[in-house]
């Protein structure tokens, strides 16, 4: 029981924390969230004619760049998932003659930067016919490994530590990978998953009794179609009976309001009926009482 309940607060306490870490992402990036508008570094370039500061940019936190030359990719990282892209870095070359890394890892993206590569050393200025636009957040190159890798390709590019060098380099990167799409899907799922864990026992809860008010308004409904099922069959439809009779055949049935006379059952009987009048003409009146012709009234 102990372990029961201790396994119970672990539980608790990685909701809390999960829904921590979604109010805390939300706080640091909700008008980038909210407006999904990041600001442009291509525009920031032309605006600060192209004397950017990297800590300007760096300042964004996330940004959009629409690249038109690529010198190539440096480094790649194998997908988790076999079969998966994994994260894929290329240098990008900025119209204001610097560059900087950028990380994709979507397949289309991958495609178009190895085309713009081509096209851009095929090009005498060094601008390719295609453009790849993307959005991510804006990180330094603090991996150690990462950053040898860019400088050994910046190196055999004619970049870095050459006499005559006049391409600036900027050691950020923009993350693709990392956007307004990313932060949303880790919210829902860090803050969903958090409060269906508080609360998943009042949730299912709630769903059983839901469910079991539904199935109780089936069977009423179901019973209630039953009765009117029953009730239909126990009618009897005279006008079904009277048309299946056969008229033709005489009966031996006799009212019970009326002597039918002569020539019938009754009058076979041993006892006849008493006559009132004799013979004479008799009829009721209208107040059920009988009147015979030329009579008072009998009461």
């Amino acid at each position: 029981m102990y372990s029961g309940i201790k396994y119970q607060g672990r539980i608790f306490v990685t909701a809390i924390f999960c829904i921590i870490i979604a109010l805390g992402m939300f706080a640091l990036n909700y008008k980038y969230m909210l407006s999904g508008k990041a600001k442009s570094i291509n525009k920031m370039l032309y605006d600060s004619h192209y004397e950017l500061d990297s800590d300007t940019i760096l300042a964004e936190k996330y940004c959009m760049l629409t690249i038109n030359s690529c010198l190539g990719g440096f480094a790649e990282r194998e997908g988790k998932v076999e079969g998966a892209n994994g994260d894929t870095y290329y240098i990008a070359l900025l119209d204001d003659n610097s560059v900087m890394a950028v990380k994709v890892n979507k397949a289309e993206d991958i495609d178009k930067l190895d085309t713009i590569t081509s096209e851009t050393y095929a090009s005498k200025d060094f601008y390719s016919e295609h453009t790849l636009t993307i959005e991510g957040r804006v990180n330094e190159l603090y991996d150690k490994d990462l950053t040898e890798f860019y400088d050994d390709a910046l190196k055999q590019l004619g970049i870095k530590d050459a006499e005559n060098n006049k391409v600036k380099i900027r050691y950020i990167s923009i993350d693709a990978t990392d956007n307004n799409r990313m932060l949303w899907f880790f919210f829902i799922v860090l803050f969903g998953g958090g409060v269906i864990v508080l609360f998943g026992d009042a949730i299912v809860t709630a769903i059983s009794k839901a469910e079991k008010r539904r199935l109780a308004a089936l069977e009423e409904s179901s019973r209630k179609a039953a009765e009117r099922s029953a009730a239909a069959a126990q009618h009897v439809n005279m006008n079904a009976v009277n048309a299946s009779f056969d008229h033709s055949v005489k009966s031996d049935m006799l009212s019970v309001d009326s002597y039918l006379g002569e020539g019938t059952a009754m009058d076979k009987e041993a006892e006849k009926p008493v006559r009132f009048g004799d013979g004479e003409r008799h009829e009721r009146t209208k107040d059920g009482k009988i009147s015979i012709a030329g009579t008072n009234l009998i009461k």
